[in-house]
């Protein structure tokens, strides 16, 4: 999740009284280092806040790790049943769909997971390069097709199309000017050696974001009464 994507969704959080909010169940949640070391401004921005305001937070991963409160598959049953007698009123699903072979059948998973206006908070990548983790499908759907794949039964509060960084200002901001030359260099000369494979289409497929901007898909839904 980068910064900026996590500033808005923590603004719009913000927004709603924590009672309509909590429990908030986070899927995909990975452990407390990732968070809080390595993007620091996942816990800054969005959790820690809800916590501050009162919200009981559930990290919800699929492998035991210091920071995961509830562990298992969500295509798994019994891990579904597990996570709605948490009773959450908040589901969280961010940057998840483009990780997935069949992004529509998680949707429709994730989707039973949210009760009676209760809120689904979805973001996924609109305009981005290829990033596996394990896998990246290449789905890059607008917020309206988000929307849209959660079906009626959810009613939009935000659908938003977030205008990020470049991946230069990025990495001036990380290198400095001076060290760009050295790393574009040596990117460059990794990818003449890989040749033909896959991972050199990978790591080209960046460069179509030197200059143009990264995209976020971000939509916060709640689900109607029946």
């Amino acid at each position: 999740m980068r910064t900026s994507e996590a500033a808005f969704i923590g603004a719009r959080l913000r927004d709603i009284p924590i009672e309509h909010l909590s429990p908030v169940l986070n899927l995909g949640s990975s452990n407390a280092e990732f968070r809080r070391r390595t993007h620091p401004h996942v816990d800054r921005e969005i959790f820690f806040p809800l916590e501050a305001r009162g919200a009981r937070v559930i990290h919800a991963d699929l492998k035991q790790d210091d920071g995961i409160d509830v562990v298992g598959d969500v295509y798994d049953p019994v891990f579904q049943e597990q996570c709605r007698q948490l009773r959450p009123r908040t589901v969280l699903c961010c940057n998840i769909l483009e990780h997935v072979q069949d992004a529509r059948g998680f949707a429709d998973i994730v989707s039973r997971l949210v009760p009676a206006d209760g809120y689904l908070v979805v973001s996924v990548p609109h305009s981005y390069p290829f990033h596996a983790d394990p896998i990246d499908t290449l789905f890059r759907p607008a917020p309206d097709e988000v929307v849209t794949m959660f079906g009626p039964t959810f009613a939009p509060v935000v659908a938003h199309t977030l205008v990020d960084t470049t991946w230069l200002q990025d990495l001036t901001r990380a290198l400095g000017p001076r060290r760009l030359p050295g790393f574009f260099a040596r990117d460059l000369a990794k990818a003449a050696r890989e040749a033909l494979s896959r991972q050199r289409l990978r790591r080209l497929h960046r460069y179509l974001w030197l200059v143009r901007r990264y995209q976020i898909s971000i939509v916060i839904l709640r689900r109607r009464y029946a």
